[in-house]
């Protein structure tokens, strides 16, 4: 293949000096020509000027002709190309390499929404399905069918966040917070999960501030409440503690726990894990939202767990520990 290159770019170099040797000859014996009929000196000056021109053009074209041989070679072998073509095809390579690369993104972004929003469809269906039932039986329990409202609409915010976050660009909005009133707050929005699954909640604050994005730190605690209201049994304690010298926040339940092989994926996109497997309202996305959301705040999340002993989530602010020393 190099051979076959070298003999045609020899080739094309000796066609284009016979070529111009060929058009200086002409043009010498046409200025001849002239010079002995004593025809006008600007008309001699003139047409050696359009010669010139005609050569230089002569030369341009036979440079983008050549270009655009190179040009429709189906592969990128840089030893197909003239010095002159190559950095148009390596532009153009890079083009396609990048063109291929985001059309891959796409489609691996519209799968990963398509599974997404099929499995949030079916989570999605069952409180619906229970409401309906209730109200077609007329056996209405006002605190049930909150429970089932409460569930639709955790979903509803888990989706809102999914696609936010998905998105070119978040709305977050950082300022300094009173974590501990965005735990208090979280705790009365679920107080009614509290009371019907008999579970009680220690909260101990210390006043901890940060600064962060109020909406966002407010899904990622509801989140975590909602795992550990999930897997606690009924009347056992969720402890809460707020630690300012720390910076961190603690969120301990006495659950059925995590299976140590599972905690590293935790994380993950979709994975549920042996305790997820067990329960239907799992979907492996909550904590997966949670880590990017933290990520992006510059907040940090720690999970240990023993099976049949509990969960603690532990939340850290490194950059609040920075302003206070």
């Amino acid at each position: 293949m190099k051979k076959r290159t070298m003999i045609r770019m020899l080739w094309d170099q000796i066609r284009a000096v016979v070529l111009t040797l060929l058009i200086s000859d002409a043009a010498i014996l046409f200025l001849n020509y002239l010079y002995v009929n004593k025809l006008d000196l600007w008309l001699f000056y003139s047409v050696l000027i359009l010669v010139g021109i005609a050569l230089y053009t002569g030369f341009k074209v036979f440079e983008i002709k050549k270009i655009q041989s190179d040009l429709q070679v189906d592969d990128f072998n840089e030893s197909h190309y003239s010095d002159s073509a190559y950095p148009f095809v390596m532009k153009l390579q890079e083009l396609e390499t990048r063109i291929r690369q985001l059309d891959n993104e796409y489609e691996s972004e519209k799968k990963e929404l398509s599974d997404y929003f099929s499995m949030w469809t079916h989570q999605a269906k069952l409180p619906i399905f229970a409401m309906k039932l209730m109200l077609e039986s007329n056996e209405t329990e006002p605190g049930e069918l909150k429970s089932q409202l409460s569930r639709l609409e955790s979903y509803v915010n888990s989706a809102m966040a999914y696609i936010r976050l998905s998105s070119a660009s978040t709305d977050f909005v950082l300022s300094r917070q009173n974590i501990d009133q965005i735990v208090r707050e979280e705790i009365r929005a679920n107080a009614g999960s509290f009371i019907r699954k008999k579970i009680a909640v220690d909260f101990q604050g210390e006043n901890l501030m940060a600064v962060t994005d109020n909406k966002w730190l407010a899904f990622v605690i509801s989140q975590i409440l909602s795992n550990a209201l999930k897997y606690s049994s009924s009347n056992s304690v969720i402890k809460i503690q707020s630690l300012a010298d720390r910076g961190e926040l603690i969120i301990e339940d006495h659950g059925c726990g995590i299976s140590k092989q599972d905690l590293p994926r935790i994380f993950e996109k979709g994975f549920t894990g042996i305790s997820g497997h067990t329960s239907k309202e799992s979907s492996g996305i909550g904590l997966y939202l949670c880590g990017r959301i933290l990520n992006q705040l510059n907040h940090t999340i720690k999970i240990e767990s023993e099976p049949q002993k509990g969960t603690r989530v532990i939340l850290g602010f490194p950059e609040e520990l920075k302003i206070q020393d």
